[in-house]
């Protein structure tokens, strides 16, 4: 089946001078050590998106005004460390200096260094915002330490990182990240304990920094409850709710700059497509709450620059 552009847009529409947003398709499992699959996904999910609504009723924009641009797969057999030596100018090139988001479709969550070198290089002081049902800390599994379940080991040499909704971890990833300083973990029991959902998410937001920092989100669908999304290689029940996702990066569109993002390691199952299409409205949601905060920004800018006009 021919590759379709998010949300079935139009040449015009998707083309990359005139986009804001790209997405980056990665269809790559080497290192994925349960249920392989995940290559299969960016291919599933672009599907899915051609039965989205293009208005997003929270927001109330329809954010593929600004472009959004589907670029040709990065495809390799090649081990993690060469994917992401791959990727990182990839990711360069479409991000234009910065000026573009790029978010990664995968794909196993290796993938993510490469970006992550990428978006480093072009803002500085990011910090990384890391959902998941795993800390992916080890100090290496499989043969590799780039694989799907060491890769935030590596990532965090470039930029600190805050993880969320974590439920499964070995027993030396635990005393790592207890020593690790520039890694907060908020255990998904952790979560349950808290008054709210809003109290939590504001201690979450209050970890990655100042307002206005520039932020890699970094989502890993086992993240989620099963319940929610159930087609993943290495799925942990006691999830995040769609809710709680979707309310905390609307938190972190909303006081920080987005810059990049990925989402990883959904696994399509054969005669459903429940998983992609979660997938799929949840790439959306990313891009229509960092394009909603943009235009706010811009908005409060322009009105405040009225204001010091009418004053002088």
């Amino acid at each position: 089946m021919p590759r379709p552009s998010f949300l079935n847009l139009s040449d015009d529409d998707a083309a990359l001078e005139r986009s804001r947003y790209v997405l980056l398709p990665v269809p790559y499992d080497r290192t994925v050590t349960y249920k392989k699959g995940a290559a299969r996904a960016p291919q599933a999910i672009l599907e899915a998106s051609t039965q989205l609504e293009l208005w997003d009723e929270e927001t109330g924009i329809e954010a593929w005004k600004a472009g959004i641009h589907t670029a040709e797969p990065v495809t390799t057999s090649a081990p993690p460390d060469v994917l992401a030596t791959l990727l990182e100018p990839r990711c360069r090139e479409l991000s234009d200096g910065g000026r573009r988001v790029v978010g990664v479709l995968g794909g196993e969550h290796s993938l993510s260094l490469g970006p992550v070198r990428a978006a480093a290089a072009a803002h500085d002081g990011m910090a990384i915002l890391h959902v998941d049902a795993h800390a992916d800390v080890r100090a290496g599994f499989g043969g590799t330490e780039f694989g799907h379940g060491c890769i935030f080991r590596k990532i965090v040499e470039h930029a600190p990182v805050v993880q969320v909704g974590i439920r499964s971890a070995s027993p030396g990833e635990a005393e790592y990240l207890a020593q690790e300083p520039r890694i907060r973990t908020f255990w998904a029991h952790h979560l349950r304990r808290e008054p709210s959902r809003a109290a939590w998410i504001a201690k979450v937001m209050e970890a990655l920094g100042p307002a206005g920092r520039p932020v890699y989100l970094s989502i890993d669908v086992d993240g989620l409850d099963p319940s929610v999304l159930p087609g993943t290689g290495t799925p942990e029940p006691g999830g995040l709710s769609w809710v709680d996702l979707v309310e905390m990066i609307q938190a972190a569109a909303q006081r920080f700059e987005i810059v990049a993002f990925d989402v990883v390691e959904v696994m399509p199952e054969k005669d459903r497509v429940l998983s992609e299409f979660v997938a799929a409205r949840l790439v959306y949601k990313v891009i229509s709450y960092v394009e909603a905060a943009r235009r706010a920004k811009a908005s409060r800018a322009a009105a405040s620059h009225t204001a010091a006009a009418e004053r002088a």
